[in-house]
């Protein structure tokens, strides 16, 4: 057994996935989370009157994020002008020399470079924009249909994507990862289950309150209680999906096909999402999504942001009205400032991914993030909450937990197979494992090398030959 499964070598650029997912943890303990239901609402730093501006905080942070991404643009353009510059005065060098050796009889050499055609700006744009828009949609999906977003599928889709787009190939050991997702797949149709048996859920049609139980302060799954939008949801989600794994391969095209640089896409992004962000949030801070007396209606699921009576998707003026109300306001100042610096370090390390690994490592990053947040939760819930390991309360729960963890944890087995920190030696799914692969190129190389001298040796035998009966050919006239 220990013959068939084996520990491979881990890639440098693996550090890479590695502060993404520490960033985006990073991240989400600054500004709090609230992906798991199961759990309490709970935020290290920030407090509850600001807490569900989230679009007004994301603005702030794509404006710091320009000025980043701007500095690292400029010194990337400077960068390239220098070598440009290099490259001009050695050119030069060699048509002084040139221009010399014509003069002196010799034959002009010609030196042709190929230029680079560089990709137009307004398609780099409306890709950017796609991109955006595809985040902030399945953001508010993920929001609202809790437990419905089947990521493991999008690892097929991508792979589609790569293999029409990037001609790249899938390997024996790859395509058993995607085998894997059947597992984590089915593991997520018994958490839907489980919440469809879940009677609080339920949902009685005379009644507009959406209060999980009389205990539990949190909405009921929106899908379970109106049943006929999961038939809606699911086929949004798997549009959302291939929209996402078709942008996030188009990047990967940009950036080793069109050499657009990090940079530039970092910059054009940022810029782009401010603009989308600030056009949102100056609309919906004008036009609420309507009234409401209770505090579990409808329209808490899409509008969580509450003035009085009224539901607004994000609104400036309660953000920062209450920001600056609030005697605890340096506990949110705190969260911005650290919630900034996590934010600009995930959108790059993101695109840095994308650019030194493939899409399909975006991805296996998920899994690791949603084991740690889990944790962490049960953890904050356990030390910081007056009622010790809460989600106990909530009717399955346990049972979901379990499902969730062992979801994830197959799926990084699986990606371990993938990224070849696992290696299975039998059934072929070695054979196109990276080190095998360098080693036969390394063993044809030399196999080369060894053909090449021994044809060299064998002329030069002939040769010798040729001249020695020459030799005696002249003695023997002589």
């Amino acid at each position: 057994m220990s013959n068939c499964i084996k520990c491979g070598q881990c890639n440098r650029t693996y550090k890479f996935l590695f502060f993404l997912i520490l960033f985006s943890l990073l991240k989400d303990l600054a500004f709090g989370s609230d992906n798991v239901a199961i759990f309490l609402y709970f935020k290290v730093l920030d407090f509850e009157s600001v807490s569900n501006c989230a679009i007004v905080r994301q603005t702030i942070c794509y404006f710091f994020s320009i000025i980043v991404a701007f500095i690292l643009y400029k010194k990337e353009s400077k960068f390239i002008d220098d070598e440009k510059n290099n490259k001009s005065a050695k050119k030069l060098d060699i048509n002084e020399i040139d221009r010399d050796s014509t003069l002196a009889g010799d034959v002009e050499l010609i030196h042709n470079e190929p230029t680079l055609v560089e990709y137009p700006d307004k398609y780099l744009i409306i890709i950017i924009f796609l991109w955006i828009l595809e985040e902030q949609l399945l953001s508010v999906f993920k929001d609202v249909f809790l437990h419905l977003d089947f990521w493991m599928i999008e690892l097929i889709i991508v792979h589609h994507f790569m293999k029409k787009m990037l001609k790249m190939k899938v390997y024996s050991h790859q395509r058993l990862m995607l085998w894997f997702c059947i597992v984590p797949i089915m593991l997520k149709i018994a958490t839907i289950i489980l919440s469809f048996i879940d009677k609080n859920n339920h949902h009685d049609k005379s009644d507009k309150d959406y209060q999980y139980s009389n205990n539990i302060n949190k909405l009921k799954l929106i899908y379970v209680a109106i049943p006929w939008l999961s038939a809606f949801a699911l086929p949004l989600y798997f549009i959302l999906i291939i929209y996402r794994s078709y942008v996030n391969t188009k990047l990967k095209w940009l950036m080793d096909l069109k050499f657009v640089s990090i940079s530039k896409i970092f910059l054009f992004y940022s810029i782009i999402g401010f603009i989308h962000n600030l056009v949102i949030c100056l609309i919906s801070t004008f036009i609420p999504c309507g009234e409401s007396e209770s505090d579990y209606s409808i329209l808490d699921y899409f509008c969580k942001v509450k003035n009085g009576n009224k539901r607004f998707y994000d609104n400036f003026d309660v953000y920062f009205s209450n920001l600056f109300s609030d005697s605890d306001c340096y506990k949110e100042f705190i969260a911005l400032i650290l919630g900034i610096a996590f934010f600009i370090l995930y959108k790059f390390f993101n695109l840095k991914i994308i650019q030194r690994m493939t899409p399909v490592h975006i991805i296996f990053s998920f899994p690791i993030f949603y084991i740690f947040n889990k944790s962490y939760l049960l953890l904050l819930n356990y030390f910081y909450s007056d009622k010790k390991f809460c989600y106990l309360d909530v009717e399955y729960a346990k049972e979901k937990l379990i499902l969730d963890y062992s979801s994830d944890i197959v799926s990084i087995i699986g990606y371990l197979i993938y990224l070849e920190i696992i290696e299975l030696h039998f059934c072929k799914f070695d054979y196109n494992i990276r080190r095998n692969i360098v080693y036969r190129c390394l063993s044809k190389s030399n196999k080369t090398e060894l053909n090449t001298s021994i044809k060299s040796e064998e002329s030069e035998n002939e040769n010798e030959k040729n001249s020695f009966s020459e030799k005696e050919e002249e003695e023997k006239y002589e």
